[in-house]
């Protein structure tokens, strides 16, 4: 190798003496050149064979080049319109990225604000269609058209030219859609300040005529409008292409071309695929004299007559009638490897794409054990990745000016700190991948209870938060029925002869809480007649649905923990007994042990309360029916 090298560079040395003693010569400035190129050739990084040319100039492989076209508007317009496949390259990701849209976390009455404001506007189908015209044509534009009071004097019309000072934006109207044919840049609108981030992009945008025209209408400063681009392109092609960037279409084309060629190829196979062949004795000769002498017929007349003859006759009986010395039989083609061509031509396609075969041709997928749901997961969480970095900013910006807006949902005040978002799931799962993770978690939350890590009413309020959220009405109640429990508390207090407010003595593990004097038993009247007496005292209006006078307000059902009255039924029945409370039956339920004072058909439905009493002791409270 290395004295072919030397053996190169001498031979070029040479070619460049001989050129400049004979300078003006052409031919040997050609020779010169073809020769560095072969010299070229063989330095190159790969193996290479002087015999067989492999990895030369002769090499075959180096006529192969890569070149980049643009793709013209009018191209991928027809191409989206006709082809199904396109429109699903185009339309599937943003589609899917859009599809189940977006929570908005707890903002209180403010929430129902924001996404009120988000259908007003009609966001969730202005970013799919942006999306897909982004995909389409290499770029796309929504105007946030704001009434900001910057306009002209004159006529009234805002100036999109300016800056969109938030602190101005007195509504936020409408979002209008651009795609980037509508939006040109011109290169004295390209913004060079090093400091500033958008340093290389265009400060203005240009809008033109829909009608092809290149007429300016006006420019759009580039705070007013939210930019959806295409597939990425190099800086000097991005710069090239207007300050936009490529189709979705643009480089799969020739993979789209060649599974669609491929496809109506087979339509064309199949017509031609079984064909008659009737042979006739004598044919060529007939030919070859083309009239009789004698008679003067055509022979081409009487073969068309004839082969009439014979299709009438098959039209007729459903069957051939043909001479004995003709013969008519059938040939069929082969079809063989024409499913292995397609396929490769669906793997390229796919691979140009990087859409899953199930989601891009809609297939069920193949192989043993197969069901698509690998795919489907890979697929979608590309489409994850793609809203939290494609979308995410951009609906951003939209809050941004949404709430900025006096008339907007947070009444001009700005993006407030605690708000938040967040993408809903694109995979579902079925119903049994459901019930078998539900079994999984609940056997799991059985043993962390069992083994004293997470109580009962920790691994429902973990497994089932939506359970404990309430409406506004809910709260209310809730509110209503702690201040009756601190004042139940409070009764309890004065009722076994302690001071207002003071705790009851805690009883140690295992043993009964101190004997109540016998002197003022807890009963269920003296609790309810002293709660409706000391609400009436502080003017504090009890809710009617729990509390209606002594009549209707009861203790329904004693609760008595396990854990604290560890020493059995008998320690329950003496604080029973000693509080003043019957005991009818019991029923024991998780860590604790219930005691009915009443049966829950003497009850309004839905206004049952658990409140606590005692330590270890809770009471479920009710309002009687009348």
């Amino acid at each position: 190798m290395a004295a072919i090298r030397k053996a190169a560079k001498r031979t070029a040395t040479k070619g460049r003496r001989d050129s400049r003693a004979t300078r003006g010569s052409s031919t040997s400035r050609k020779s010169s050149a073809k020769l560095e190129k072969q010299m070229a050739a063989m330095t190159a990084d790969e193996w290479l064979n002087l015999l067989t040319g492999l990895g030369t100039a002769k090499d075959k492989r180096t006529g192969g080049v890569v070149v980049y076209n643009l793709m013209k508007r009018q191209e991928a317009e027809e191409t989206f319109a006709a082809d199904p496949i396109a429109r699903k390259i185009v339309e599937r990701e943003p589609k899917d990225a859009t599809r189940e849209w977006i929570d908005i976390e707890d903002m209180g009455d403010d929430t129902k604000k924001v996404t009120d404001d988000l259908k007003r506007l009609g966001a969730q189908a202005h970013f799919f269609k942006t999306g897909s015209w982004g995909r389409l044509y290499g770029g796309a534009a929504l105007l946030m058209n704001v009434d900001d009071g910057v306009d002209n004097e004159d006529d009234g019309v805002v100036k999109l030219e300016e800056p969109l000072d938030l602190a101005k934006v007195k509504s936020l109207k409408n979002l209008v859609l651009f795609h980037r044919y509508e939006l040109t840049v011109l290169a004295t609108d390209i913004n060079t300040n090093l400091d500033d981030a958008n340093y290389g992009q265009p400060e203005f945008y240009s809008l033109v005529s829909s009608k092809g025209s290149k007429s300016q209408i006006g420019k759009i400063h580039h705070s007013r409008l939210i930019i959806f681009q295409g597939l990425d392109l190099p800086r000097q092609i991005f710069i090239k292409n207007g300050h936009w960037n490529d189709s979705a279409l643009n480089a799969p084309q020739g993979a789209l071309r060649d599974y669609n060629l491929g496809h109506d190829s087979v339509n064309h196979v199949l017509q031609d695929f079984r064909m008659l062949v009737y042979k006739i004795k004598d044919l060529a000769e007939a030919f070859a004299t083309s009239e009789d002498s004698t008679t003067g017929n055509d022979a081409s007349k009487a073969l068309k007559e004839r082969l009439e003859q014979v299709q009438l006759a098959r039209s007729i009986i459903g069957a051939f009638v043909v001479d004995m010395e003709e013969d008519i039989t059938v040939q069929s083609g082969t079809v063989a490897g024409v499913d292995k061509l397609l396929m490769a031509a669906e793997r390229k396609l796919q691979t140009a794409v990087d859409m899953p075969h199930t989601i891009l041709f809609n297939e069920s997928p193949s192989g043993l054990g197969a069901d698509g749901r690998s795919e489907e997961r890979v697929w979608f969480d590309n489409v994850r990745s793609i809203q939290t970095t494609y979308y995410t900013p951009k609906l951003d910006q939209l809050f941004e000016v949404m709430m900025a807006a006096k008339d907007g949902p947070t009444g001009g005040q700005g993006v407030p700190e605690d708000f938040g978002f967040k993408w809903k799931a694109l995979f579902q799962i079925t119903e049994k991948e459901q019930a078998e993770i539900d079994k999984l978690q609940a056997e799991a939350d059985d043993i962390r209870i069992v083994q004293g890590t997470l109580t009962d009413e920790e691994v429902r309020e973990k497994r089932f938060p939506e359970a404990g959220k309430m409406s506004d009405r809910e709260a209310k109640v809730k509110a209503e029925m702690t201040a009756l429990t601190e004042m139940v508390t409070e009764i309890q207090g004065n009722l076994k002869g302690q001071q207002p407010g003071a705790p009851v003595p805690p009883a140690p593990p295992g043993r009964p809480p101190p004997p109540v004097p016998e002197a003022a038993p807890a009963t269920d009247a003296d609790v309810m007649d002293y709660l409706v007496k000391a609400v009436k005292a502080t003017g504090r209006r009890a809710p009617k649905t729990h509390l209606d006078g002594v009549t209707r307000a009861a203790i329904q059902t004693i609760i008595l923990k396990r854990s604290v009255f560890a020493d059995g039924e008998e320690l329950a029945a003496k604080w029973l007994a000693a509080s003043g409370f019957s005991v009818i039956s019991n029923a024991v339920i998780l860590d604790s042990t219930c005691y009915p004072q009443e049966g829950p058909e003497m009850f309004e439905a839905g206004s049952f309360k658990t409140i606590t009493l005692d330590r270890g002791v809770k009471a479920v409270i009710g309002t009687l029916i009348e």
